[in-house]
């Protein structure tokens, strides 16, 4: 039912489903280190974050080559499909434990049928996912039937067990066939793989795709009653609702996929089915686009626009009956095409097959529309009428059916079962209805075109880009209201000038970026029309453009600031373009953390009581801030930083820091989220490293501190020669092969002098643990009290989560008889990498890297 909108802003760009967030922390889309918006795989993976399905890392990259877990894997899929984690019960895989972080996903995920362990009853929940893995994951997810067709793949044969599900995968577009056509079914899944494949099942799916469908109404003009409750503004409608517009007045329902109604003055509507299916936009937001949408026109005049690929008959009826017109179809991709009569689709092209979407029941006959503009009327007395502009469409009474192409009409003039009318070129009268309304006609192909879902995967490569919507129906305009009386061109709203009498509109402007975008500062807006010729004219004080106070469009428009510009097209011997507005959020540059003395500080470790402060480069923003000392995540910003000083910020041990700038009138800036370490005084001998925890977080993978103690030499009687260390035991849970460039450094600690800087090797068991390094020999001496002894590495195949424990034992120091120093040299500590590898300027071991 219909409810009340909130007051549209300036720039209304959150199309419905797309993902909301936190008030404080809205932004266009997520943003990643490596991942650039531009990158082919981002619309996906925007897709799946605002489904909250997917995420990135700590330290804001997204890592799209990085391989994912059977347990990451099986919780993606029970957020795709929306099950609820199992709570407790019987264990269904030995190797996944209640305690286990993924027990709930997984379990909920074998109970639907949806994974299956190993023959000997594992999962290997932190295995990765291989390509036939993850494929075969994908097929049970989408609910729909296998292929019996043959698909030739180098590396699975017809006999894999695989194979079928393989083959759909491929044919739907949902994997891809690398060169050779060898699928590498054993080769670990990639995150963006999946992002890309999953997005995709979202519409393809029997089992996901299908959502409710909502459309906005606007009134146009004069009294519009929703209900029988008058609106005087933007409400939601959907199914069950009526809607009836008065004599003076109209009304516009518009869907996220750009399809819409016009509807005319005296007109009685009501939507009785209003399903739709999901899809990703080009731009990664959510939209639910027309899958099926039954009206009943009692009675009035209403105009449709119904997104679609296609022309179906390729061309237009001939107004003249001569074979002089012809209009052309718009591109589709080949392939997907429904035969005469709505035969059944595999189910990957059921979204983009040619079917009827739209029913219009009208007193004397129904309508059915396949696309994509058509009007539909309903007399006084009940006489049916639908006229095709551009498309395809039925109309069915008394048992009889004929076909509509563009430029094409057909009328029941009687009740009581009496047979459509044959197609006949659209009347004078109906040639001029359209005249009328051609701004609007404009508007929605060109919403149809920036928001039309995308060709399938499994179109061929060449037609996956947009067909020109824009284009075709501006030739399907100018091709019905050819010939016609100047005098009977109606302007639809207020936009476009009559400068002459000609029925010819000029295209109207578009823009890229697409209007609502929140941009960077100095980001450009280029302006375009499809009408060859037409000069453009734009302004961006508010007020509408012409040819006289407007300013010439020549080069992308620089935005500063956030801006309205409107923009008109102008040709001799056409009237001008609607008036096209755009309007564009500048996000403020995002904060940034300086040392003391100004000078900006990246992630990673910094001096142990150093102080920050917090930055933004947008002169006049506000920032607000929230940090931790405990290694917890911090809560949403939300205390404004003064720059006084009791909201210095003192390096103390771990700090996570989380901080946005605001200002009225402009984007919020992306959130700045960074972590920075102190490197914890050295423990005394036979504690851990860090003494208040045994989780040592790093941000690199390279110069990582593996283990450092301290070696007390106070009251013990060390002879010079009597103790030499040629060696350090370690037992941990790493492999030898996993460490490379070893440095140990031995210092005094007193002084902090460096007494040995030596090129270690790694030792190892049988199994190729790691045991312990040998060095080249160490002498202690008297003259030292203590020594401070650390093993810095770089290590590799850490992810985040990954811990490994070393243990320092006293099994490599040859010492003398009754020499007690080193009984129970025991520092446990707990590498997490998180992250990629800071620049770390002077010695590592200096600066606890």
């Amino acid at each position: 039912m219909f409810c009340a909108l909130p007051a549209l802003a300036a720039s209304d760009s959150t199309a419905a489903g797309s993902p909301t967030g936190d008030a404080a922390l809205q932004t266009s889309g997520p943003s990643f280190t490596d991942l650039p918006v531009d990158s082919s795989l981002y619309p996906a993976i925007r897709y799946l974050v605002g489904k909250n399905i997917l995420s990135g890392f700590p330290d804001g990259s997204f890592r799209p080559a990085d391989s994912i877990t059977r347990a990451e894997v099986a919780r993606m899929m029970v957020l795709a499909k929306g099950l609820t984690p199992a709570n407790g019960g019987a264990q269904t895989f030995s190797d996944v434990p209640g305690g286990h972080w993924a027990y709930g996903v997984i379990e909920a995920a074998a109970q639907d049928g949806l994974l299956k362990g190993y023959q000997d009853g594992t999962f290997n929940p932190d295995g990765s996912i291989t390509r036939v893995e993850a494929t075969s994951l994908l097929m049970r997810l989408s609910g729909g039937d296998l292929t019996g067709e043959t698909v030739e793949i180098a590396d699975v044969p017809a006999g894999h067990w695989a194979y079928r599900q393989v083959a759909t995968a491929v044919q739907a577009g949902l994997v891809e066939l690398p060169a050779g056509n060898s699928f590498n079914p054993e080769v670990n899944f990639q995150r963006g793989e999946m992002a890309k494949s999953l997005s995709a099942l979202f519409t393809l799916s029997p089992v996901l795709r299908l959502n409710e469908l909502n459309g906005k109404l606007t009134v146009k003009s004069g009294t519009v009653t929703v209900n029988g409750v008058k609106v005087g503004s933007a409400v939601k409608v959907s199914a069950g609702d009526a809607i009836v517009t008065g004599a003076d007045s109209k009304a516009e329902i518009t869907f996220d996929d750009g399809s819409g109604f016009l509807l005319m003055p005296g007109t009685e509507f009501a939507i009785t089915t209003a399903q739709g299916f999901n899809y990703m936009k080009k731009d990664g937001t959510a939209g639910v686009a027309v899958d099926k949408l039954t009206i009943d026109l009692k009675k009035g005049n209403i105009f449709g626009a119904l997104a679609s690929r296609y022309d179906n008959n390729n061309n237009t009826a001939f107004l003249d009956g001569s074979n002089s017109v012809l209009l052309a179809s718009l591109d589709l991709p080949p392939g997907i095409l429904l035969a005469e009569g709505e035969s059944e689709a595999a189910w990957w092209n059921e979204p983009y097959a040619q079917r009827t979407r739209v029913e219009v029941d009208m007193p004397w006959g129904v309508a059915a529309i396949r696309g994509t503009f058509w009007s539909s009327l309903v007399t006084a007395s009940g006489q049916s009428s639908t006229n095709v502009l551009i498309g395809d469409a039925t109309l069915t009474s008394g048992g009889q059916t004929v076909s509509l192409a563009g430029g094409q009409s057909s009328t029941v003039t009687s009740s009581g079962g009496a047979p459509p009318t044959p197609p006949a070129p659209m009347s004078q009268t109906e040639r001029q209805a359209f005249a009328g309304v051609q701004d609007w006609v404009n508007q929605r192909a060109q919403e149809i075109q920036n928001n039309l879902p995308p060709a399938p995967p499994s179109a061929p490569p060449g037609a996956q880009g947009p067909p020109n919507v824009v284009n075709a129906v501006t030739r399907a305009l100018e091709q019905v209201t050819s010939g016609l009386p100047p005098a009977n061109q109606t302007p639809d709203n207020d936009g476009g000038n009559n400068h002459n009498n000609s029925t010819l509109t000029v295209a109207p402007v578009t823009a890229d970026p697409v209007t609502g975008t929140t941009v960077a500062i100095g980001a450009h807006v280029t302006l375009t029309t499809s009408t060859s010729g037409a000069e453009i004219y734009y302004t961006t004080d508010g007020t509408d453009p012409d040819a006289v106070y407007g300013t010439p469009y020549n080069e992308p428009i620089a935005v500063t600031e956030p801006v309205t510009i409107k923009a008109i097209a102008v040709k001799d011997g056409y009237r001008d373009s609607q008036v096209s507005t755009f309007s564009y959020d500048v996000r403020v540059a995002t904060p940034y953390v300086v040392d003391q003395d100004g000078g900006i500080l990246s992630p990673g470790f910094i001096d142990m009581g150093a102080m920050l402060r917090l930055r933004c480069a947008t002169d006049g923003a506000s920032v607000y801030y929230t940090y931790t000392t405990d290694g917890s995540p911090p809560a949403t910003p939300s205390t404004l930083y003064t720059d006084d000083e009791i909201d210095e910020i003192y390096v103390e041990g771990p700090l996570h820091v989380r901080a946005i700038a605001v200002m009225s009138g402009w984007a919020n800036s992306e959130e700045l989220d960074c972590v920075y370490y102190a490197p914890p005084s050295t423990a005394e001998l036979g504690e851990a490293y860090n003494e208040n925890s045994d989780e040592f977080y790093l941000p690199s993978r390279d110069d990582i501190k593996l283990f450092a103690f301290r070696l007390n030499l106070d009251g013990e009687d060390v002879t010079a020669g009597e103790v030499v260390i040629n060696a350090i035991g370690v037992a941990g849970t790493v492999y030898a092969s996993d460490l490379s460039d070893l440095k140990l450094y031995i210092d005094n600690y007193e002084s902090g002098q460096e007494l040995l800087t030596d090129d270690v090797t790694a030792q190892a068991d049988g199994d190729g643990m790691l045991t312990g390094v040998q060095i080249s020999g160490f002498q202690l001496t008297t003259s030292q009290s203590a020594y401070d002894i650390i093993l810095v590495g770089d290590v590799a195949d850490l992810e985040l989560g990954d811990t490994v424990t070393f243990s320092i034992t006293a099994a490599g120091f040859t010492t003398a008889a009754g020499f007690t120093g080193l009984t129970g040299v025991d520092s446990g500590l707990t590498i997490i990498p998180d992250g990629d590898p800071p620049v770390v300027e002077g010695n590592p071991h200096s600066y606890g890297s």
